[in-house]
């Protein structure tokens, strides 16, 4: 029983070590971008904004605000105004969250 527990918490850290690298790697990404292809960068957005809320759900972090909600086109949109170097940020942000919730357990 221990040793199931053990396998599944270290399947768990490692699929979220893969989602962390996945996420910095799309902002560093996502900040490079030139500013012509900000619809395909604020798909992009929008998609890991939506990914990051889901992973906040199932974790039981319960963040709540402008921030964490799974409404993809609000995200898009609201990338539509945003810099790049902003859009990055906030991915960042969320996924230090993210990593901290994580962490108490």
């Amino acid at each position: 029983m221990l040793e199931v527990a053990l396998k599944e918490t270290t399947f768990g850290a490692r699929l979220k070590a893969l989602f962390i690298a996945v996420v910095v790697t799309a902002a560093v990404t996502l900040a490079l971008v030139p500013s012509a292809k900000a619809n395909d960068r604020c798909e992009d957005y929008a998609h890991i904004s939506v990914e990051q809320q889901a992973m906040n759900l199932t974790q039981g972090c319960g963040f709540k605000g402008f921030r964490w909600h799974g409404w993809s086109d609000g995200h898009y949109q609201w990338c539509k105004t945003a810099k790049a170097q902003r859009v990055a940020r906030e991915i960042r942000r969320r996924d230090d969250e993210l990593h901290h919730c994580h962490d108490d357990f």
